[in-house]
């Protein structure tokens, strides 16, 4: 439409009337991959106010109104009802951080001694963590060890995991001498 004014000044704006049996609404609701590089999203096509049966024409070429075992990524999908009435809905998914894990490691203060700590540092993935240490621990951090190398295994709530190690030197013994 074009409206103009009695100085001659106009204005044009457009809007799309479609037929009001038509008014299907399509929701797509996704749940992302639980872990980094795992295919383990879905996406669930909703349709409101269409008449059923439904077709479906996802971006990935499935005709389901559900899909699995997605990476992370846009998925669209067309629905069309059974009067012909089509509706688009679409998703993003996206997945968590990498599992990270960085440790930074006290040695004993003397020889023999069970003084050394490893405090450790994770991120990403989703928390709360589990820890399981070489050694039997389950604390984020150790304290009170003494020399050598303690791996540890961190797993996210989704069991999402990463694995590395720390090693707690020992000190060189005191030799006393005599002169």
């Amino acid at each position: 439409v074009t409206v103009t004014d009695d100085r001659g000044c106009s204005i044009t704006d457009s809007t799309y009337v479609g037929d009001p049996s038509c008014a299907m609404i399509v929701d797509v609701i996704g749940t992302n991959p639980l872990c980094y590089g795992s295919a383990t999203g879905t996406a669930t096509a909703s349709v409101s106010y269409g008449l059923p049966p439904y077709s479906y024409s996802w971006s990935t070429g499935s005709t389901d109104s559900v899909l699995t075992n997605l990476d992370p990524g846009t998925y669209s999908v067309f629905v069309t009802d059974a009067a012909g009435c089509e509706g688009f809905g679409s998703v993003t998914l996206v997945e968590p951080q990498v599992v990270s894990l960085t440790s930074t490691q006290t040695n004993p203060v003397c020889n023999g001694a069970a003084t050394g700590t490893v405090d450790l540092t994770v991120s990403g993935g989703t928390s709360p963590y589990t820890y399981s240490w070489s050694n039997g621990a389950t604390t984020q951090d150790l304290s009170g060890i003494g020399a050598g190398t303690y791996s540890v295994t961190v797993a996210d709530v989704n069991g999402c995991s990463a694995t590395t190690s720390a090693t707690v030197n020992q000190p060189t013994q005191l030799i006393p001498t005599f002169s």
